[in-house]
């Protein structure tokens, strides 16, 4: 009888509409170094970025523009899964590895400087669109990234007195030594290109620029000709100095774009400051670090480059 049982069981198992068939079967979408990428494995990672896709785009998802950047999207995901699966098949080769209690002191240490406590902790990951979990995911990454090319790049990297100078004189408008130029500035700013094109040629009429602020301008100072001022070229926001160089007294930039609006600056008064003759050591620092993020960065894109091109991936 027991026997009996036990062949209906199996029976009913294996026959079409019996529990092995409502067992879903995940295809393998990619095969690195002879380890897969299943349909499951991305999908888990798809849902999430979905989900947050679908919350800020609604029923624009469905247009067919959307629908393509949604299939160039999942492209990409999978391209990421690859290369991730593949630095970690090279961390595991190489014996690096990063232990969950030292993710969880550097994400303690990160609340620490920035004085979250819990309750702050869980505005700052809604703030940046992540869970916890991702957070820490994030953070492992780092960390095993940096370890892994430790001896491959970091090493090579170096950062001079002059880059970090010139650095700093390209975002300040300042060479250390030399007299900080002011300036006194008007301006015009216009919704669109083509509004800012109607000012140009009212200008090229006659009108000057103080009147055709007055009349035309969306941004500060009107009614009074645009005039904002005296500025320090270094307290100007970069695309400012951008448009000011070369610009002398009574002249007009160039129109260009900024913050979403169309501007127009005309330089009506200069006069030099005082020269700077050194940076202070908290701003030296914080461009040394960020110049050897970037050179970091580049060095480690050339050396999974180098990686990928070893390994073996084929996409099903």
């Amino acid at each position: 009888m027991r026997k009996g049982i036990i062949l209906i069981l199996l029976t009913l198992f294996l026959l079409p509409g019996g529990k092995a068939q409502a067992t879903e079967v995940h295809s393998i979408m990619a095969v690195v170094n002879g380890e897969i990428i299943t349909s499951y494995d991305f999908q888990q990672r798809w849902s999430t970025i979905y989900t947050r896709i679908k919350k800020d785009y609604g029923d624009r998802l469905h247009t067919p523009k959307m629908q393509e950047q949604l299939r160039q999207l999942k492209t990409n995901l999978l391209e990421e899964m690859v290369n991730e699966l593949i630095f970690a098949q090279e961390a595991n080769r190489m014996g690096v590895s990063v232990s969950e209690d030292e993710v969880t002191a550097f994400i303690e240490g990160m609340k620490r400087d920035k004085g979250l406590d819990e309750e702050r902790f869980q505005r700052f990951l809604e703030g940046n669109g992540m869970t916890e979990e991702e957070l820490r995911k994030s953070v492992y990454d780092d960390m095993l990234k940096r370890r892994i090319v430790q001896n491959n790049v970091s090493s090579r990297i170096v950062v001079t007195d002059k880059e970090i100078e010139d650095e700093y004189a390209q975002r300040s408008g300042t060479t250390l030594g030399e007299t900080v130029r002011n300036v006194t500035l008007s301006v015009i700013m216009a919704p669109d290109k083509a509004a800012m094109d109607t000012i140009l040629e009212a200008m090229d009429d006659g009108m000057s620029f103080a009147e055709a602020a007055d009349e035309y301008s969306v941004g500060p100072a009107v009614g009074n000709g645009g005039d904002l001022g005296l500025f320090a070229m270094g307290d100007l926001a970069a695309s400012w100095r951008e448009a000011l160089q070369g610009v002398e007294k009574d002249e007009v930039s160039e129109p260009f774009e900024a913050d979403g609006k169309w501007v127009l600056l005309q330089v009506t008064g200069e006069s030099e400051g005082d020269a700077v003759e050194a940076m202070d050591d908290r701003t030296r620092q914080a461009i040394f670090e960020e110049l050897r993020q970037k050179k970091f960065e580049t060095l480690f894109e050339d050396f999974m480059e180098l990686v990928r091109e070893r390994a073996v991936v084929e996409f099903k």
